[in-house]
């Protein structure tokens, strides 16, 4: 038992204060590939740890062979220390020839060394690695993208605006691209065209890198995201690669709210009309409706809904002036969460993936009873003109009757 709970502690205690001592650089070195090239480089070790840590150094990968080290195993001091980094000379001596082209990687690991190592416990080593790539031409003509997925740089990608795309690119092959070209076509949702451009052509030597850039102006496009297909065209050859963007944010608005005055101790219904400015689904949605006045705040949420591309929906809120907090109705408690009668401010927003939109408000709380509000006048000269109509209707029907009585006596 004590056994299993000194592992326990040291696997959570000791080893995440040891994961992160041991670095390792420069991020990676790239070597093309040339008969007999002899290249000469540096790696460096760093501790970021308090104590030192006895290092082997090795090489693996399918060219390890043809690496040498001017050192296998030394201490590396703690951190702030001059031997808290160490440095390590290299020497990469290529062959005569290598049968297969493509990209080669080697790496150089530094370990700890368990060995020498006085560190307790159950004997975990730190190991990091820095890549060496050794690129092999192919026969004639061949083009990589630069990094090989997702190489395309867009900026300010905006609506009515002019967008900026850019490509790196390189020739991997033995042979002279002449002319190379890079196309841009961008379709929406539903794969439909949108358009598509070209950059001037460039020639492209072996092992050469090459950018490609245009702009162009998105006047004639909604907010939305949208599909790019980059392809590469070369003296007869191509390379594809296809990614997705977004133009503008994902924008959700409340285009409009409507609500009547409340009668202080009933339920307030307000609803806002909420419409999507996006060319995709937009999730999770809700409103926060915010009222005040004074000191009396409360707060009303709605619930949660989606949006389809550029829909437009009402969604109904509720305000219940008849209970307060913890649920006692005002006739037990002897208030209202409601500040009684008057104008209430009032601030309504939608709340959307990482965007929000808010919209301000007033709405009137009037005392119970009746009230000589618009709607009311309305109703009570609805009532006077029917009752007047059917008095001027009896009227006229008992009036007709005394006339046609009369002709017959005649």
């Amino acid at each position: 038992m004590r056994s299993l709970l000194f592992t326990i502690f040291t696997f959570f205690f000791i080893l995440p204060s040891c994961v992160y001592a041991l670095g390792i650089g420069p991020v990676n070195v790239e070597i093309d590939f040339q008969p007999n090239l002899v290249s000469q480089n540096t790696v460096y070790v760093v501790n970021s740890g308090d104590y030192s840590i006895p290092i082997k150094m090795s090489v693996e990968g399918e060219l390890a062979d043809y690496v040498k080290l001017n050192t296998y195993d030394f201490i590396l001091g703690p951190k702030s220390t001059p031997s808290g980094i160490f440095y390590v000379d290299f020497t990469v001596s290529l062959p005569e020839k290598v049968e297969k082209p493509g990209t080669y990687k080697i790496w150089i690991f530094a370990t700890e060394n368990p060995e020498q190592t006085n560190t307790a416990g159950i004997g975990a080593k730190l190991r990091m690695g820095m890549p060496i790539f050794v690129y092999v031409p192919y026969p004639g003509k061949y083009v990589e993208f630069i990094p090989r997925e997702n190489s395309v740089k867009i900026d300010n990608p905006n609506v009515n605006q002019t967008i900026t795309f850019s490509i790196d690119a390189i020739n991997r092959g033995n042979e002279t691209i002449g002319d190379a070209k890079v196309i841009f076509s961008i379709y929406d949702p539903d794969d439909k065209s949108v358009t598509t451009f070209t950059t001037e052509g460039k020639p492209m030597p072996p092992s050469e890198k090459v950018t490609f850039t245009e702009d162009w102006l998105a006047n004639n496009v909604r907010p939305g995201r949208y599909k790019l297909v980059t392809r590469m065209v070369y003296d007869g050859y191509r390379v594809e690669q296809t990614k997705e963007f977004l133009i503008g944010s994902p924008t959700a608005k409340i285009i409009n709210l409507f609500y009547s005055p409340i009668v202080e101790g009933t339920i307030g219904k307000i609803t806002a009309d909420v419409g999507s400015e996006w060319n995709s689904r937009i999730p999770g949605m809700s409103i926060l409706l915010e009222i005040r006045k004074g000191d009396f705040y409360t707060g009303v949420r709605s619930e949660t809904f989606d949006l389809n591309p550029w829909q437009e929906v009402n969604i109904t809120m509720f305000w219940d002036t008849s209970k307060i907090a913890g649920g006692l109705t005002a006739a037990v408690a002897g208030a209202t969460i409601s500040e009684g009668p008057g104008e209430y401010s009032g601030n309504a927003t939608v709340y959307y993936l990482n965007g929000t939109h808010s919209v301000p408000f007033s709405l009137t709380v009037i005392p119970k009873g009746f009230q000589f509000t618009t709607e009311n006048v309305l109703i009570i000269l609805a009532v006077v003109l029917a009752i007047i109509f059917a008095v001027s209707a009896l009227f006229y029907k008992r009036r007709s009757k005394k006339k046609f009585a009369q002709k017959r006596l005649m």
